[in-house]
C-alpha cells in the first residue's frame, strides 16, 4: 500500500471520532481513565476556541488513518500565537505509508491560516521515533521541562 499525501484529507473532529482519540489516548499513556470522563472532557475541547481537534481521513476508503489535537495560544509576554501539538497519533496500519507526514503537512498548513509564529510539541525522553520525526522537520530542542505529579 504506497499513498501520498494526496490520499489524505484532514476534518474538523467531531463527537462521532471521540473513540479514536479515547484509544489513542489509552494507548498512549497507559491512563485508566474512565470513557464516561474522557468523554466529557473531549466534549469541552472539541468547543473550546483554544483547541482545534483533527482527524487525518484517507481519501478512497473514508478511514481514520489518525488525529491530531492543537493548543492555539500566545507566551505570557508575547502576542503572537503559538501551536502545541498537543496529542498527535497514527493508527499502526497507516504509519509506513506517509500518514504522518500528510498529517504534519496539514499541521503546518494550518498554521499558516491561523499565522503561528511557532510550533511545540512534547516527546518523551526515550522516543526517539517521535525525536526523529519532528528533528527531520527542523524542529530544535529548547530546553528541559521538569514535571511533577502531586
Amino acid at each position: 500500500m504506497n499513498l501520498d499525501s494526496n490520499s489524505y484529507y484532514l476534518k474538523d473532529a467531531d463527537i462521532n471520532d471521540m473513540q479514536l482519540f479515547f484509544d489513542s489516548y489509552i494507548g498512549y499513556t497507559n491512563s485508566q481513565i474512565n470513557i464516561e470522563a474522557f468523554s466529557n472532557l473531549y466534549e469541552a475541547r472539541i468547543k473550546e476556541s483554544g483547541w482545534q481537534l483533527f482527524v487525518l481521513m484517507t481519501a478512497s476508503s473514508q478511514k481514520q488513518a489518525g488525529c491530531v489535537a492543537l493548543r492555539i495560544e500566545s507566551e505570557i509576554f508575547d502576542s503572537s500565537i503559538h501551536i502545541d501539538i498537543a496529542h498527535l497519533y497514527i493508527s499502526p496500519k497507516y504509519r509506513k505509508i506517509n500518514a504522518a507526514d500528510a498529517l504534519y503537512e496539514f499541521i503546518e498548513a494550518q498554521c499558516k491560516v491561523l499565522k503561528a509564529v511557532k510550533i511545540s510539541v512534547s516527546c518523551g525522553i526515550n522516543s526517539t521515533l517521535n525525536q526523529r520525526f519532528y528533528t527531520r522537520r527542523k524542529f530544535a530542542y529548547v530546553k528541559k521541562m521538569f514535571l511533577k505529579e502531586i
